[in-house]
């Protein structure tokens, strides 16, 4: 019987820890680290959470949201200004065809 409580309470304090890195990184930003904790809390911890636990994990899956809307729109950033450069490289062909066709 004593074994088991020590074995639970190791587990209890695994918890503890898990939930205290998965804090901290939230609060560094580190999205990567954020990531690679909530999946493992989400794995090994995803019942009998307290209220602490639950925002604790709260907190991680919105910035995890908050970082998949900012790479969403830097993907977009990204495309929108590709189109333009392309457009514009476009305009500059067509320029430089009618120049030399002597258009202007």
């Amino acid at each position: 019987m004593e074994e088991t409580l020590g074995w639970l309470e190791e587990k209890a304090e695994e918890r503890r820890e898990l939930f205290s890195q998965l804090d901290q990184a939230v609060s560094a930003q580190d999205t990567a680290q954020v990531r690679q904790l909530l999946t493992s809390i989400n794995t090994t911890a995803v019942d009998d959470r307290t209220k602490d636990e639950d925002a604790v994990a709260g907190r991680a899956a919105e910035h995890l949201a908050a970082a998949a809307r900012a790479t969403q729109e830097r993907i977009v950033a990204r495309g929108t200004a590709e189109r333009a450069a392309s457009d514009a490289f476009s305009r500059v062909g067509s320029i430089l065809n009618n120049l030399r066709r002597g258009k202007y």
